[in-house]
């Protein structure tokens, strides 16, 4: 789940870098700079 997350976190980061937040798979993370 966590390895799931964290990929989806890097594809979102790439595409939407400009969002401060991104929903995937229903769970609601901010992004941040990692």
């Amino acid at each position: 789940m966590l390895k799931n997350h964290q990929t989806a976190k890097k594809r979102k980061n790439k595409k939407e870098k400009k969002e401060k937040s991104n929903t995937d798979g229903g769970f609601f993370y901010p992004i941040s700079g990692d």
